[in-house]
C-alpha cells in the first residue's frame, strides 16, 4: 500500500537500473580478477621469502644443512612415524618442502630405525591454484653460518656423501619467479650467496625503487 506523497518505481525505471548494475558488474569482473591473482602471487611470495628465511634460521641453529626443495607433490608426515614424506623435486613447482641435512657419514635421515628424519615443514597450495614458482635451481641449502649453497642435480645428496653441492660460481643471486597467467603484477625471490633473501618487483629497478629487482 503506497503512502500518499510517496512514488513507486516504475517497471522501467527497474529494468534500467538492473542493466546498469550488470554492465558495472561485466567491466569490474576483469579487473577484480586480476586483483585476485596479484593477491595471491603476493602471498605466495610472501610465504616463499618467510620459509627461506626460516631455512636459513634453522641452518644456523641446528648446526647444518638445511634444503629448500621445489616440488609438485605434496609432502605431509605422518604423525604416528618419522619417515619422510616421499616426494620428488621438480622446477617449476606449486609447492616446497625445507629439510634438515643429516651429518656427512650419519645414517641420520636415511635410516627409518634411525627415528630422525629432519623434516622442518612444509607449503602446499591449494589444488586448483594456478600460481607457479620457477626456480634457478630446484634445491637450494644454507649452509650452518646462514650462506648459500646449492646442487644444480635434482638430488639432495650425491654419490660422494656431499650435501646440497658447492657454493655457486656466480655472485648473482638465485632467483625465484612467482607467476600467475592472469596477474600484472609477478613477483620474485632472490637469495644472495651471503644469505640476503629480498622479495622484489621486476617492473621496477633496485636503482630507484627499493623494492625493485636488480
Amino acid at each position: 500500500m503506497l503512502i500518499r506523497g510517496q512514488k513507486a518505481f516504475s517497471l522501467i525505471e527497474l529494468m534500467v537500473v538492473l542493466t546498469i548494475v550488470a554492465i558495472l558488474l561485466l567491466v569490474g569482473a576483469p579487473q577484480f580478477s586480476i586483483w585476485q591473482a596479484n593477491s595471491q602471487v603476493r602471498l605466495v611470495a610472501e610465504a616463499l621469502q618467510n620459509d627461506l628465511r626460516q631455512a636459513q634460521g634453522e641452518a644456523v641453529r641446528r648446526n647444518r644443512q638445511v634444503a629448500f626443495v621445489l616440488t609438485n607433490d605434496a609432502p605431509t608426515p605422518n604423525p604416528d612415524t618419522n619417515i619422510l614424506p616421499v616426494f620428488a623435486p621438480s622446477n617449476p613447482a606449486n609447492n616446497w618442502v625445507l629439510l634438515a641435512l643429516p651429518l656427512l657419514g650419519s645414517t641420520e635421515g636415511k635410516d627409518e630405525a634411525s627415528g630422525s628424519t629432519g623434516f622442518i615443514l612444509s607449503h602446499v597450495q591449494n589444488s586448483n591454484t594456478t600460481t607457479t614458482i620457477t626456480g634457478g635451481v630446484a634445491i637450494l641449502c644454507f649452509n650452518s653460518v646462514g650462506r648459500l649453497v646449492y646442487s644444480a642435480t635434482t638430488t639432495i645428496e650425491n654419490a660422494s656423501g656431499e650435501k646440497c653441492g658447492v657454493l655457486p660460481a656466480t655472485t648473482a643471486p638465485i632467483e625465484f619467479r612467482i607467476q600467475n597467467a592472469r596477474t600484472d603484477r609477478p613477483l620474485r625471490v632472490q637469495v644472495r650467496v651471503g644469505g640476503q633473501v629480498r622479495m622484489c618487483d621486476p617492473g621496477r629497478s633496485i636503482a630507484t625503487q627499493p623494492d625493485g629487482c636488480e
